[in-house]
């Protein structure tokens, strides 16, 4: 290695171990709402400042750091505009939301992480005093922000519902989506399904926030939504979708979700699972993701082959893995006989 390669390396890693600070900083920004306050035009940092109730030297010394990163654009009058990637901060975007849940609920409980890897337990709780869903259903504002993540920015679930609906339908079927939020996924299905039937099925606090959702899209009238927990079971269908719902279980959780469903699933049913494959060693691929879920609930990305286990454990045979222009593939799956 020369002295040159080694210092690249060292610049590297140095950036790595300090790109919670880079992560903190667009938190900010988005809390403060920035990228919406510079949408029409060039804004000094005390105007900002003014409107944001926030300290004029200490912003501009935050939007000054950002932009060296790309994120906003600072002019040499010391004022600031949207750069490309600040422009996805805005209101309706999804990545607002994506700052402000990493930076209120994912960030404090990562900084236990430390507790985790020492116990094997998830942090989240230790550092809210509840677990995840509990911590959503006693704050409204946190579910409604979670909710709003999940859904992604206009058209975020379409390569899923794409994929989905893509495998072959009949007319009169319904379909479940276990955990659907707001109800993003089944909208999305069901345009592209115009003789499918669909339900939301999420906790009581979560349900409420979709029917309301629901009832400004065309689909109304072939959804319904119906609020409980899976651990009581779920509504009988032809078809089910666990969208990132399982990779926040351990396979203890996942097994009994997965054969709550196997009970009320028809016969020639199929269940379509929308979550991440760990690839092998040395690969990135959803390892990060994987260590997040365990800091939070526990939970686990798997493996094809953990997959494949899970899933005859319950009763049911992989039969397809299904590309999507997504970050993570789609798994179909059906009932084995009995």
């Amino acid at each position: 290695m020369t002295e040159r390669d080694e210092t690249a390396l060292r610049g590297e890693l140095a950036g790595r171990i300090m790109g919670f600070m880079l992560s903190q900083a667009v938190y900010v920004a988005a809390k403060l709402g920035i990228a919406d306050r510079v949408a029409e035009g060039p804004r000094s940092a005390d105007e900002l400042a003014r409107e944001t109730g926030a300290n004029a030297d200490a912003l501009y010394r935050l939007l000054r750091m950002l932009a060296g990163h790309g994120i906003f654009v600072e002019r040499e009058d010391r004022s600031f505009e949207n750069s490309a990637q600040s422009e996805l901060l805005r209101e309706g975007n999804g990545f607002r939301e994506f700052a402000l849940v990493f930076g209120e609920l994912i960030f404090p409980a990562w900084t236990e992480t430390l507790r985790t890897v020492e116990t094997g337990e998830a942090s989240f709780p230790h550092v809210f005093g509840g677990e995840w869903e509990e911590h959503l259903a006693a704050n409204p504002d946190a579910n409604t922000l979670f909710n709003r993540f999940m859904a992604g920015s206009p058209g975020a679930k379409n390569p899923v519902a794409e994929t989905i609906a893509g495998t072959g339908w009949r007319g009169g079927e319904t379909i479940v989506d276990v955990g659907g939020g707001n109800g993003a996924l089944v909208i999305a299905l069901l345009e592209r399904l115009p003789d499918v039937r669909g339900i939301v099925f999420d906790l009581p606090h979560v349900a409420a926030e979709a029917e309301e959702h629901l009832r400004d899209t065309g689909v109304a009238d072939r959804c319904r939504v119906v609020g409980g927990d899976f651990g009581d079971g779920v509504p009988e269908a032809d078809a089910y979708v666990l969208s990132h719902i399982l990779h926040g279980l351990g396979d203890a959780g996942a097994l009994k979700l997965l054969r709550r469903i196997r009970r009320a699933i028809a016969s020639d049913g199929r269940v379509f699972v929308v979550d991440g494959i760990v690839p092998g060693p040395n690969e990135p691929g959803q390892k990060m993701m994987d260590l997040l879920m365990l800091v939070l609930s526990a939970g686990k990305e798997r493996t094809e082959h953990e997959w494949r286990l899970l899933l005859a454990d319950a009763e049911y045979e992989l039969t397809a893995i299904h590309s999507a222009e997504s970050w993570a593939p789609v798994l179909e799956a059906r009932p084995l006989s009995s």
